[in-house]
């Protein structure tokens, strides 16, 4: 269900994967970015990003907006340095 397509085939995933030893190896290599002193030290950098994101909604209000693809452009561009919501901030348009 959680399995990702591949060209080789179907490749499990840490979500998917049944035997532990597997699920650790996997999992290895990407946990120190979900630990929490990752997470704490881009805090305040999603909370300037939150903010910019926040004024622009509340400069639409009473408007028809698509939320769902302003949400989803403010979680992908969250990594980028918040890029994306200060382009949105800034034109109004939607960074692709």
């Amino acid at each position: 269900m959680f399995d990702i397509k591949a060209p080789s085939g179907w490749v499990p995933t840490t979500f998917s994967v049944r035997d532990e030893n597997h699920h650790k190896a996997i999992k290895r290599p990407v946990a120190h970015a979900f630990s929490m002193s990752s997470l704490k030290e881009l805090e305040p950098m999603n909370d300037d990003c939150s903010a910019i994101f926040v004024r622009k909604l509340d400069g639409m209000i009473g408007q028809d907006i698509d939320l769902g693809t302003w949400l989803h452009v403010r979680a992908i561009r969250a990594n980028a340095r918040c890029i994306g919501v200060a382009l949105m901030a800034g034109s109004g348009t939607l960074p692709m």
